[in-house]
């Protein structure tokens, strides 16, 4: 859960930063923000497996994240709105 946190706290976070030091306009703003916020892609487990890394821990954090990434970009979707 702490790569779950990190990846789409701390990204909504960044896209946030980002979005007002650059000072970018409504939608480019928007766009970055939910961008920065999305959650782990397929890419974790396919560079795992290459790497030899821990597969099934990738594919637990996809399992949670994709369900949570779905509600999470709702939920910013309407709030940014």
């Amino acid at each position: 859960m702490q790569v779950i946190l990190i990846r789409m706290g701390l990204g909504l976070f960044l896209g946030i930063i980002f979005s007002l030091l650059l000072g970018l306009d409504d939608l480019t703003s928007k766009i970055i923000i939910i961008s920065y916020a999305a959650p782990v892609g397929f890419n974790t487990l396919t560079f795992a497996s290459l790497e030899e890394l821990d597969k099934e821990f990738a594919a637990n954090i996809l399992s949670f994240c994709i369900p949570l990434g779905i509600v999470t970009i709702f939920l910013l979707l309407i709030i940014l709105g």
